[in-house]
């Protein structure tokens, strides 16, 4: 009986098995990370416990000196990270890369790192439970006080805070700027970057306005970790959003390829299948753990974030919920404060991009305060999908490029008329707010 005789593989065949093997190796590898995929939660819900846990986790950061490598770390990756696409995906890799340190200093409680949802104490950021003793020391001027009242930085001065008075921004108007710009990435980030993020570091001040030293603040770390949140709010949105990465840095398109210490950038698009994250809305109910099983659903999906949330205690619980984030005095949503001089010249935002976002943020907010006047529900980050804005979508584009013919300097102020120059923002400003009005009755929040 003949035998047939099997021809050797070829060259190219040996390599395609090869790819195929180490493609189902990885394929293995990334599904075996996150056999558990940890929660973050909002600071205001966590437990005493875990409220302590953090505090001994700073301090341990601190006195064994890595903290002070993240610091380093930030600085050496200064210009690649600011004003720039990158900066979403690479906060989000450094805080995946802190968090293992965290964790470990924490013995598991919280077995994540939590996030402030600074825009919940945007209206008036100084009645903040987040600066108490019992959570992230004071605000006021000076060094940092209990429970991080030895931090010192590299050159042995104190790390210091100077709560400023003013506003922020508040939940309904990132949603709003979250929602007009879903179709861009770059848009997005940069709204996020010169807006929500920028106000709450110039407004907590001292090391915090310091781009190059805020991260010696434990509040650079839960502040940023909100700002993540946001940037996954964004991308539920759709499976476009969720895999969106666009724009240009050093004149130069970003790319899904774009190394980010290590990992690319189009794989930290994905925390939850790649990191092994997901946030909890605040209030939601949560375990003490701070852990589900990878896809589980063993945590409530929480309200929307318009709503009231409960406000931290002396004692570390929470106490009832007292007032809805977002209305300042007189029942209004207050606009952003202007950013002081030694902010702008720390964080060096381009002109035309600041101003651009300060326009649009101007247009949100006097939009949102008409849905309040008129009793209508306002937008939350919560359900971004369901937010249809109507006409403002296109209103607010419109100062938007308008400022961005300005000029790419640095920026002089962050007020919607652009103190720079840029004139034809405050006409176009003018001309859109009597719009407001209209587009209100377009506008459905679900």
């Amino acid at each position: 009986m003949a035998r047939t005789l099997r021809r050797p593989m070829s060259l190219l065949q040996l390599l395609v098995a090869v790819v195929a093997l180490t493609l189902a190796l990885a394929a293995q590898e990334a599904n075996a990370q996150c056999a558990s995929v940890r929660v973050r939660k909002e600071v205001r819900d966590l437990s005493p416990a875990e409220i302590a846990g953090i505090q001994k986790a700073f301090n341990a950061l601190m006195s064994k000196g890595k903290l002070a490598s993240y610091v380093k770390m930030h600085q050496d990756n200064s210009e690649f990270a600011h004003n720039s696409p990158h900066f979403l995906v690479w906060h989000r890799q450094m805080l995946s890369m802190f968090e293992k340190d965290f964790v470990a200093e924490t013995g598991g409680t919280p077995a994540a790192l939590p996030y402030w949802a600074s825009s919940l104490d945007a209206a008036n950021p100084g009645a903040s439970p987040v600066f108490s003793p019992n959570m992230f020391g004071s605000g006021a001027a000076g060094c940092l006080t209990t429970p991080f009242a030895n931090f010192k930085k590299t050159d042995g001065s104190c790390v210091r805070r100077g709560l400023r008075n003013g506003a922020w921004m508040v939940e309904p108007v990132q949603a709003i700027l979250a929602r007009v710009s879903r179709a861009s990435y770059s848009d997005f980030s940069s709204y996020i970057e010169m807006g929500g993020h920028a106000a709450a570091h110039n407004g907590v001040g001292g090391d915090m306005a310091n781009l190059l030293q805020s991260p010696w603040d434990p509040l650079f770390w839960m502040h940023h970790n909100g700002v993540d949140k946001v940037f996954s709010n964004w991308q539920a949105q759709s499976a476009a959003n969720a895999d969106m990465y666009d724009g240009e840095h050093a004149g130069k398109p970003v790319s899904k390829n774009d190394d980010v210490m290590g990992a690319k950038a189009g794989f930290l698009l994905d925390h939850q299948a790649n990191l092994c994250y997901r946030f909890a809305e605040p209030g939601a109910a949560a375990s003490n753990t701070g852990r589900d099983a990878a896809g589980g659903s063993t945590f409530a999906t929480g309200t929307a974030t318009g709503t009231a949330t409960p406000t931290a205690t002396t004692s570390g619980a929470t106490a009832a919920p007292t007032a809805t984030p977002g209305i300042g005095a007189g029942g209004k949503i207050p606009q952003i404060a202007p950013f002081s001089e030694d902010f702008l010249k720390s964080f060096n935002f381009p002109a035309d991009k600041l101003n651009s976002t300060m326009a649009a943020a101007k247009l949100a907010t006097d939009f949102a305060n008409r849905l309040a006047a008129e009793g209508k529900q306002l937008p939350s980050l919560n359900d971004l999908k369901n937010l249809n804005l109507g006409p403002l979508e296109a209103l607010i584009a419109s100062p938007s490029k308008s400022s961005s013919a300005g000029g790419s300097g640095a920026a002089a102020s962050p007020t919607a008329n652009a103190k720079s120059g840029a004139a034809s923002v405050s006409a176009v400003l003018s001309a859109a707010q009597a719009l407001v009005a209209v587009a209100v009755a377009f506008v459905v929040v679900a």
